[in-house]
């Protein structure tokens, strides 16, 4: 099973409990993913190129991501029992919630180093007049 091309419905009347994602947690998630550039064997889609991550190092990190089928049938006739499928929107959505968490700690950084510079600057100053 693969999907291609897919929309997903996110209309706010069909969603109940909303919790607001916490920035500081998505991003300790997201830097523990191995993301990878690969190839598929040649009896499973054809042996296409992809790109994304083991989904048995996803499910210790991220479970909810992770879907188990009983068993997928290759190219071949080769079945692999409990194949696991990643759904990708939740490695998205945390990786939206980390870019936030990036730009919080940047912010804070460029504040930081403005007033660093201004207190430089003030110090400079002073030395000169005296």
């Amino acid at each position: 099973m693969g999907a291609e091309g897919y929309k997903s419905w996110s209309d706010a009347r069909v969603k109940m409990n909303p919790q607001t994602l916490n920035p500081k947690e998505a991003l300790a998630i997201i830097s523990q993913l191995n993301l990878l550039d690969y190839q598929h064997i040649p009896t499973y889609q054809g042996g296409q190129k992809g790109r994304g991550v083991y989904a048995q190092q996803l499910k210790e990190i991220m479970p909810e991501a992770i879907s188990t089928f009983p068993e997928m049938v290759l190219d071949d006739d080769t079945v692999i029992k409990d194949f696991l499928s990643v759904d990708y929107d939740w490695i998205f959505v945390t990786g939206m919630a980390a870019i936030q968490e990036l730009n919080e700690q940047n912010k804070q950084l460029r504040q930081a180093v403005e007033d660093l510079q201004q207190q430089v600057e003030k110090n400079l100053e002073e030395k000169i007049i005296f």
